[in-house]
């Protein structure tokens, strides 16, 4: 009864949430009607670090009989290396299905029987958790924590099953167009940092048959310690309670003396224009990702008017240079995007798609010149397109951050994560707001590099060769097995 409960609530918040039509026609409507800026509201939460270097957030809020969690788990893919490339994910899973006091099945259980959930995401910099419950089951919520972060135990009978099931994706992965571009271009654009390992499915899958329980322990004790991690609970509960409870629970746990690994960004000036073909004959469509190394984390002084011109040139919605001209008036591609990451070690700006084979040089060719025709003055940003995304955002910001958790989750990225300023959210929202087609427009043209383009293109070469090599192109070429 209490998870049909949960779940009758669950779905009103969802349908309060996110009740808009996410289509073309909406995103043309809301970039011509001028939406107003808006401001998002704090609210009030209590901020706790525990002895132990564990960090909570508590947002008392009353409106619906649930809790929400949120947290992270600083480090991420940071602790892993060519040895055991892969092995954090395995240790995620494992640990999202069973520990010391509790069976597979009975953990199964406690969650199904008390309408709890919790799940697990591995990032570069940071593994990320999500939960909820009834509010009745807030102490559950954070026992389920517990156990799952704090009992952990690798040396299960369902070990071998994770990791049949893994090599059986991965090696399904292989045959992806998709997953073989990203892993020749991340594990060339991040040259061996961790990074680059969760694309690197050879070296992963030749990891994966020797991982043992004692292996997976090892790098749970090194990369899991409460002074790496963030928890943040909104609902129905009282915060001095609420606070008691989890310091009780919590108050035994030790930090460990593991630090979060930093790498030394290496020269990449090698990979500048040069091409890289991944013959695969089978293939109907070409697969093209192309990027250069970006900014790390908290270097990027120019991030909020280059937000804005990326969006103009390649968000991936009909209104960009990229959907325009590649789509729109070509009939090249079904889909194209440009996207930038920081992360602390490294960040990488990139554009994929997908093309007919024959297409694949006048895809490329015109994805550089869409760029520099801005980069030169020949086809520069304007006014309306400047004012187009930033109604957009103006207009859709408020829904990405319309409950208490999701706002503290901001906060934590900025405060906890990303050492910036607790308000960033309305920082934000301040700055892109007093753009102008002049700022964005210097911001693109200082923070694009196209003389840098790495290209990893997969397909058949015999269909996408020809046009390069008509026009005297150069291409490393590599026959899969």
């Amino acid at each position: 009864m209490k998870k049909i409960i949960f779940n009758i609530l669950i779905i009103f918040v969802f349908i309060t949430a996110f009740s808009i039509d996410f289509s073309p026609e909406m995103f043309k409507e809301l970039a011509n009607n001028k939406n107003e800026k808006p401001i998002i509201k704090i609210p009030t939460f209590t901020r706790t670090e525990l002895n132990n270097g564990m960090i909570i957030y508590l947002i008392e809020d009353n409106s619906l009989p649930i809790i929400e969690m949120t947290g992270f788990i600083k480090g991420g893919l940071s602790f892993e290396d060519d040895t055991n490339a892969g092995i954090t994910s395995i240790m995620v899973q494992m640990m999202n299905k069973g520990n010391k006091n509790y069976s597979e099945s009975d953990f199964s259980k406690f969650k199904e029987l008390n309408g709890i959930s919790l799940s697990m995401d591995v990032k570069n910099d940071y593994i990320s958790f999500e939960g909820n419950a009834l509010s009745s089951d807030k102490e559950k919520m954070v026992d389920l924590l517990k156990e799952t972060l704090i009992n952990v135990d690798f040396n299960k009978d369902y070990l071998l099953r994770v990791l049949q099931e893994s090599y059986a994706y991965l090696m399904q992965a292989r045959t992806n167009e998709d997953s073989i571009s990203k892993m020749y271009f991340y594990k060339n654009i991040y040259n061996d940092i961790p990074y680059s390992y969760q694309y690197d499915l050879n070296q992963i899958l030749m990891n994966i048959q020797t991982i043992t329980p004692d292996k997976i322990m090892a790098h749970y004790n090194k990369s899991i310690s409460p002074d790496k991690i963030i928890v943040a609970i909104s609902g129905d509960f009282e915060t001095k309670k609420m606070l008691n409870y989890i310091s009780n629970s919590f108050s035994d746990w030790n930090k460990k003396s593991s630090k979060i690994p930093e790498f030394e960004r290496k020269d990449n000036s090698q990979l500048n224009n040069k091409i890289l073909l991944i013959n695969k004959p089978d293939s109907t469509q070409a697969n093209i990702i192309m990027g250069y190394n970006f900014y790390k984390k908290n270097e990027f002084k120019d991030r909020i008017p280059f937000t804005i011109a990326n969006q103009i040139y390649g968000s991936g919605d009909f209104q960009c240079r990229l959907m325009k001209e590649l789509r729109t008036n070509k009939g090249l591609v079904y889909g194209v995007y440009s996207n930038f990451t920081e992360n602390i070690n490294d960040g990488v700006f990139s554009i994929s798609t997908t093309v007919r084979p024959e297409k694949t040089f006048e895809a490329r060719k015109d994805i550089i010149k869409i760029m520099n025709d801005i980069k030169e003055n020949k086809n520069p940003i304007n006014e309306d397109e400047v004012f187009q995304i930033v109604n957009i955002y103006n207009a859709l910001l408020p829904s990405s951050l319309n409950d208490k958790i999701s706002i503290i989750r901001s906060i934590i990225s900025s405060l906890d994560l990303n050492k910036e300023r607790l308000d960033y959210m309305n920082y934000f929202i301040n700055e892109y707001n007093k753009l102008n087609a002049e700022k964005v427009q210097k911001s693109f043209v200082e923070n694009t590099y196209p003389e840098k383009f790495f290209t990893v293109i997969v397909g058949n070469k015999e269909q996408i060769l020809p046009e390069f090599q008509k026009n005297g192109i150069d291409i490393d070429i590599i026959d899969l097995n």
